[in-house]
């Protein structure tokens, strides 16, 4: 950092874009979509030994990678504000921090909210404390602002958030992790108005009528899965079957209208490989209908098959040298991190955009067309899915952002993931016996904000997250069997 006044010594930490350094406010929906799996699945995503800098520590690695960016938003102060991020350095490599702005406390406010609800989930009672105390001074901050920012707009990857919805956000999981009806309230003062009927809209995004963007989904997922006494019945009513009939109608349904079978919603444009199934997620999590919950599986399903090889250009969208996949047909090149870091290859995991259309003249960096202009037949008769170019240098086309192209895929494999991996082997020892018996009798009829909760005796899932009946069903069919 350049010497100044002030100077911020903590600015370091969070996620950027491929080779980018900067770190704007726009990737507080990575933390979000990271945190969503956890959440709707009671914190299966238990998994300390990922191989990240943090693994065995005794936080789960997930929580660990987001906190990651919850702490760089968390540092990055001026004074009691909150600021709005970082830029890309200079050519004398010095970064100039934004300043303070409301929406940026709100953001700061969901983001701690958030972590310390998957905290509590996971029974680490310090850090849930650490990040609610650092939740209620952002929202405290914010709300005694004399603009409060709450109807502008904050791009997050294609889409966009108001100051309204972070607070609401921030609102809903402030109240799971400290039963206080303050915060309740006004998740109903801030919904009731958006969340109407069964069929309001949670999601909506047009860069061509900004009036009626907004993202409550993250925060609606808090409060359908609260453990909480819920006040405000109709309201959780209308956000249930809201967030249901959305991801059917926006998402799931889609599998039967296109060649392709994936589900994403229409909102990807130049991000051709992002998975954005976030709603069906939430839907099928909080569904009390079978037959529902049998299409938003399905319709996940099929939305990670196509990224994983099931498309026309039989490929893994993802760089996997290093990997187990580092055999199979897969990225080779994008623009990212890794070329030089004494490891074949990029980083592996990562999804380049594909976009083939020009976003700057002059350098065939930022002008696919250069690369698409020599196609035979014409590109414009391709398969979009096939506009892969085995390129690390045109940005435009391969670049690799977590923000855009990795965060709604994690949330999917992240959820898929949990919801079918063999849970009851709690030791790690690879057989489900006595030793793995005492961790559900334990937990016997406990809920997450009950004092020794396990979430990994919760092996049913269901909304509520109490461990009984149908999580000994399950254990019972694991009994001494190897996984």
């Amino acid at each position: 950092m350049k010497a100044g006044s002030p100077q911020n010594n903590n600015a370091y930490g969070g996620h950027s874009d491929a080779l980018d350094w900067d770190r704007h406010l726009g990737h507080i929906s990575i933390i979000y979509d990271m945190l969503l799996p956890y959440i709707l699945t009671n914190g299966k995503l238990n998994e300390d030994d990922l191989g990240i800098a943090e693994s065995g520590n005794g936080i789960p690695d997930i929580l660990d990678e987001a906190r990651n960016e919850v702490d760089f938003w968390l540092r990055l102060r001026d004074g009691d504000g909150y600021s709005h991020g970082l830029t890309n350095p200079n050519s004398s490599n010095v970064l100039y921090q934004a300043g303070t702005t409301p929406i940026a406390a709100w953001a700061s406010a969901a983001n701690a909210a958030m972590l310390a609800d998957c905290f509590m989930i996971a029974g680490l009672d310090d850090l849930k404390v650490t990040y609610r105390d650092a939740a209620v001074t952002a929202y405290n901050y914010a709300s005694a602002l004399p603009d409060p920012m709450l109807s502008a707009q904050q791009d997050i990857g294609h889409g966009r958030i108001r100051g309204k919805d972070l607070k609401m956000t921030a609102a809903a999981y402030l109240y799971n992790v400290t039963g206080n009806t303050v915060y309740e309230d006004m998740v109903n003062s801030l919904s009731s108005s958006d969340i109407t009927s069964n069929t309001s809209i949670i999601n909506y995004y047009d860069e061509n009528n900004e009036n009626n963007n907004k993202n409550q989904l993250w925060g609606i997922a808090g409060c359908l899965r609260t453990q909480q006494p819920v006040h405000y019945p109709t309201l959780f009513s209308r956000m249930k079957a809201s967030v249901i009939n959305e991801a059917k109608n926006v998402e799931a349904n889609n599998m039967n209208l296109r060649p392709s079978r994936r589900a994403t919603d229409n909102l990807s444009g130049y991000w051709k490989t992002a998975h954005n199934v976030q709603r069906s997620l939430v839907a099928h999590a909080v569904t009390d209908s079978s037959s529902d919950k049998t299409l938003f599986e399905k319709a996940m399903l099929l939305e990670a098959d196509w990224g994983l090889g099931r498309n026309s250009a039989n490929i893994i969208y993802m760089t996997t040298a290093t990997t187990n996949l580092a055999d199979k047909r897969s990225i080779e090149n994008a623009y990212t991190s890794g070329r030089d870091d004494g490891s074949p290859g990029v980083h592996p995991g990562h999804t380049p955009y594909i976009n083939t259309d020009d976003w700057a003249s002059g350098m065939v960096m930022g002008r696919p067309s250069w690369m698409t202009d020599k196609c035979y037949p014409a590109y414009s008769g391709w398969p979009k899915a096939e506009g892969y170019f085995n390129t690390r240098y045109v940005w435009a086309h391969a670049e690799f952002t977590p923000q855009q192209t990795m965060r709604g895929k994690m949330a999917l494999y992240g959820y898929l993931y949990a919801i079918y991996k063999q849970t009851a082997d709690f030791d790690g020892d690879a057989d489900v016996d006595a030793a793995d018996a005492a961790v559900l009798f334990n937990t016997w009829l406990k809920v997450p904000a009950d004092a020794g909760y396990d979430s990994r005796a919760n092996l049913y899932e269901d909304a509520v997250g109490v461990v009984d009946l149908y999580d000994f069903a399950v254990f019972a069919g694991n009994w001494l069997i190897s996984p």
